[in-house]
């Protein structure tokens, strides 16, 4: 299978449980990407590095002049994933239905929320 995450809203929700799915998912022989809109490679390595997540690719923009979920589902369908882990409900909606989407939520109060 091939697995997309997400990092800001998503990973950084969580670090620990990335860390043990993408090292778990790699270790079964699965495809790990990460895609982001970030602008700086080697911050966003150095900290997926200290999170201990794992991943064959690190997917970021060339450029910066673009809606970041267009940006995002494109990338998505590029990477063909067969699972996604995603914040932003605009990228998961705009994702082909084959895909299983995980989008992180908050409880609060008792109730869930969508942060």
């Amino acid at each position: 299978m091939r697995i997309g995450l997400d990092i800001d809203g998503t990973i950084t929700r969580a670090p620990e449980f990335f860390a043990f799915l993408s090292k778990a998912l790699m270790d079964a022989g699965h495809q790990v990407a990460v895609v982001t809109h970030r602008m700086d490679r080697r911050l966003t390595e150095e900290e997926l590095a200290e999170y201990g997540v794992q991943y064959h690719e690190l997917i970021l923009p060339e450029e910066f002049d673009h809606e970041i979920a267009e940006w995002k589902i494109e990338a998505f369908k590029k990477l063909q994933p067969d699972v996604v882990f995603e914040d932003m409900l605009d990228v998961v909606n705009g994702l082909p239905k084959m895909v299983v989407s995980f989008v992180p939520l908050s409880q609060k109060h008792g109730d869930l929320h969508y942060a």
